[in-house]
């Protein structure tokens, strides 16, 4: 997490605290928060399945275009 946030430029921090961020587990999560981050979930384990169920739980307004 340190080293994927040291090579953001600066001026993009602002930005970038204002993106949602999947994690993988509580640990990340919290190094994350520490950074800066807001909106952090986590997803459980690094899994493509994990993720991919986070982002869908995170995409999904009720509207009939999520199915």
């Amino acid at each position: 997490m340190n080293y994927f946030f040291s090579l953001i430029p600066k001026l993009e921090h602002n930005w970038l605290f204002q993106l949602k961020l999947i994690v993988p587990s509580n640990r990340i999560a919290e190094l994350a928060k520490g950074l800066g981050f807001h909106e952090v979930t986590v997803s459980g384990s690094a899994s493509n399945p994990d993720l991919v169920a986070v982002i869908q739980q995170l995409c999904t307004t009720g509207q009939v275009h999520d199915k």
